[in-house]
């Protein structure tokens, strides 16, 4: 049996003769493939996304570091994901398709951090965050203010001889006392003068207990208190001013005078009325005096529209 091999010599004729029936002329590609377009280059920059700590453009901290996290994405696929701050500093995120970093170190004032996603082709995506750090406000001032009352006792109670009193003490405070007040729980109240000194004068006192309470203030609005009760009990002594009639048809009265320095040397002096009588009784609470007090009295006659100088003057300790 003859052999049917089949060699490309043996084909070039019928092919050859193949393309001259067909008009055409044999070229040496005849028997090639034809070419194939090489892929289009990629263009396309990826897209990054911050949603932690917010999705906005700006972000205000007191804090001295910052975490951030986000998203990107690509046409092809994000390779890296990096960070820098225009303030100093910059790193690789954990992550590409999800990505975050911490502790992010932030200069007071702006920070404008700028996140940049790359993928194969070198394309890169880029957003920035501006976070303005403040300066933390200061703790709130909760420590209240303390105050004594040295005179005139530092304990709690006083009794005093007169029907007014004087207070004197200290204050202090963390940030320092802004004012000193005072009031009495029969109904008077005032500023003392001074603060970390301070003093109050002539506090009117009424018969029986008086609670009086000084507070010092700070700047705050803290407080604090200190107490004296301070007891008056007014002299209960009478004492019978007595002068004898002046035998004058024209006298319907008479005046007694009363004064805490002798008479002409510049003391004030009070007047009180008694009518035709030739004796009153009076006693500290009437004169207006602290016990202890040496008071000197005249008597003046008054009648027609004249008064008549002034008696020899006595003078009394008044208890």
């Amino acid at each position: 049996m003859a052999a049917k091999e089949l060699t490309v010599t043996k084909l070039l004729p019928a092919l050859l003769a193949a393309a001259l029936l067909a008009g055409c002329a044999p070229t040496e590609n005849a028997l090639t493939t034809p070419p194939v377009d090489p892929p289009s280059a990629d263009t396309t920059a990826p897209v990054v996304n911050v949603s932690t700590p917010t999705s906005a453009s700006t972000y205000s901290t007191s804090s001295s570091t910052l975490d951030l996290a986000g998203s990107a994405s690509d046409n092809v696929g994000v390779t890296s994901v990096t960070w820098a701050n225009d303030r100093g500093g910059s790193g690789s995120a954990s992550g590409t398709g999800s990505w975050s970093i911490s502790s992010l170190t932030l200069m007071n004032g702006s920070n404008a951090i700028t996140i940049t996603a790359q993928d194969m082709a070198g394309n890169s995506g880029a957003t920035t965050l501006t976070v303005t750090v403040t300066s933390a406000p200061p703790p709130a001032d909760t420590i209240v203010p303390t105050i004594s009352i040295n005179a005139p006792t530092s304990g709690p109670a006083f009794t005093s001889p007169s029907s007014t009193v004087n207070l004197s003490g200290a204050a202090s405070d963390n940030t320092g006392v802004t004012q000193v007040t005072w009031a009495s729980d029969r109904g008077v109240s005032g500023a003392a003068t001074g603060s970390t000194g301070w003093s109050i004068a002539s506090i009117a006192l009424q018969s029986g207990n008086n609670v009086i309470t000084v507070t010092a203030h700070d700047a705050a609005g803290n407080m604090a208190g200190d107490s004296l009760t301070v007891t008056y009990n007014p002299s209960t002594t009478s004492y019978r001013i007595q002068w004898d009639a002046v035998a004058d048809a024209r006298v319907s009265g008479y005046r007694l005078h009363y004064s805490v320095g002798p008479f002409g040397s510049g003391a004030v002096a009070n007047i009180i009325d008694v009518g035709n009588a030739t004796f009153t009784d009076v006693n500290r609470t009437i004169l207006g005096v602290n016990a202890g007090t040496t008071v000197y009295f005249g008597v003046t006659a008054v009648g027609s529209g004249m008064e008549s100088a002034l008696s020899d003057p006595i003078s009394s300790v008044i208890n």
